[in-house]
């Protein structure tokens, strides 16, 4: 506490919060702890989830050559989880970023405080016996920029997830409903029936009982770049010296103790 006064009372900020200070205790162990946690659970959840739905459900060829889950339990063991684990990853995000707005804004309080318990003149005490609504602003910016590219993500991928869902499931019922109801397709069918099977001549008559193909494709494109806006997002040009490091040191080992060996 007196080590601490004497620095606020030279005029010395305290450092910002890191969420780095929350796995530097006990040697690293909540670090390794949290590391570990973060695999089992990005890999093990995923593959219980794809086992559930293969087991209960199952896929098979429902649209053209596309493989896809089957309509029995589907809703259940796939799409509502889905939407489920959607809604907990944004709730998680910004409660985090909430907490750290909170932590930020608080230590102005705790600065104050530490500064008058340390019996030190100092004319911080009075100055910064509130928080100022430009304290406040930086600190909440400073919280923005370390937050600022997981609540992208985070935004990126549900909206995804949800778009992909919406659009599946209601491809999923129009399938149901078609096998339920063939005759909504009777046009459709007779149409296969007089060009031998040529589906483009009969895509008109086709539009009305399935999802339009742009829709389709907006999904799949969506879907498909999601590695990419994670990579420009989060990725750091240390990861590819740090590749670059470990794969050339894989193929030239390194020499050094051999020279100095030598000498």
């Amino acid at each position: 506490m007196a080590a601490n006064g004497t620095a606020v009372g030279q005029g010395a900020c305290p450092g910002p919060f890191l969420q780095e200070d929350l796995f530097s205790t006990s040697g690293g162990f909540i670090g390794k702890t949290f590391m570990w946690g973060a695999l089992a659970t990005g890999w093990g959840v995923p593959a219980i989830g794809v086992t559930l739905a293969l087991v209960f459900s199952g896929v098979s060829f429902r649209f053209g050559d596309t493989c896809h889950i089957n309509h029995k339990n589907s809703l259940a063991v796939l799409w509502i989880p889905l939407l489920v684990f959607a809604g907990i990853t944004v709730i998680t995000q910004f409660a985090t970023f909430g907490y750290c707005i909170k932590v930020y804004l608080a230590s102005l309080v705790d600065d104050s405080t530490t500064t008058e318990n340390s019996g030190l003149p100092s004319y911080t005490s009075s100055v910064r016996g509130t928080i100022s609504p430009k304290q406040a602003y930086r600190r909440v910016k400073r919280v923005m920029e370390l937050q600022w590219r997981g609540i992208v993500v985070v935004l990126l991928i549900v909206t995804d997830v949800i778009f992909f869902a919406i659009i599946f499931v209601f491809m999923d019922d129009i399938a149901t409903n078609m096998v339920k109801n063939p005759t909504k397709s009777t046009a459709w069918l007779g149409c296969l029936i007089q060009t031998n099977g040529n589906k483009n001549k009969c895509l008109s008559l086709a539009q009305h009982i399935v999802v339009n193909q742009a829709t389709v494709m907006a999904v799949l494109l969506l879907l498909s770049v999601n590695g990419v806006w994670v990579l420009c997002l989060l990725g750091r040009f240390s990861m590819f010296t740090g590749w670059y490091e470990l794969i050339r040191h894989r193929v030239k080992p390194n020499t050094d103790h051999t020279t100095l060996a030598g000498c």
